[in-house]
């Protein structure tokens, strides 16, 4: 069901290498249909992209049980990074952060932390994670 993106792996360790992998992930999977990757952590840095799903021009939708079937077939053990290709704009949406509450729960109780949810555009990228949090505390606050 998955296919891997054929791509030289990548030490992901900050901002510099994370703009690079958007760019690299933009190239790779460009075109009119959102799609989304998880990338697996390991001691010897970032493994390639392998594409979890494929949907339309207005949205993918991302399965944690199916990203967390690849990220731990592929033997991730410092984590994993979810790459979300927006067409057109980077900015998440509600279901974005929604989702990526999700895989961090799931990533969770599997032992593996999801460590950015990518939202990459035509020219940027955010990373719900923080947002998605951010979000949390609120709601907690509010409670």
């Amino acid at each position: 069901m998955a296919s891997r993106v054929t791509h030289p792996p990548h030490n992901v360790s900050g901002m510099g290498d994370l703009d690079d992998l958007a760019a690299t992930f933009r190239a790779l999977v460009a075109g009119h249909h959102e799609t989304a990757a998880v990338i697996v952590l390991g001691p010897n840095g970032a493994g390639p992209p392998i594409v979890v799903s494929v949907g339309t021009a207005w949205g993918v939708s991302v399965s944690p049980r199916v990203a967390l079937a690849e990220v731990l077939r592929a033997g991730a053990v410092e984590g994993w990074i979810l790459l979300h290709r927006h067409v057109g704009r980077a900015a998440p949406s509600r279901e974005d952060l929604a989702v990526t509450r999700r895989l961090v729960a799931a990533g969770a109780i599997v032992g593996v932390p999801l460590r950015a949810h990518l939202v990459v555009g035509d020219e940027g990228w955010s990373d719900c994670l923080p947002l998605a949090a951010q979000e949390l505390t609120e709601v907690l606050a509010a409670g």
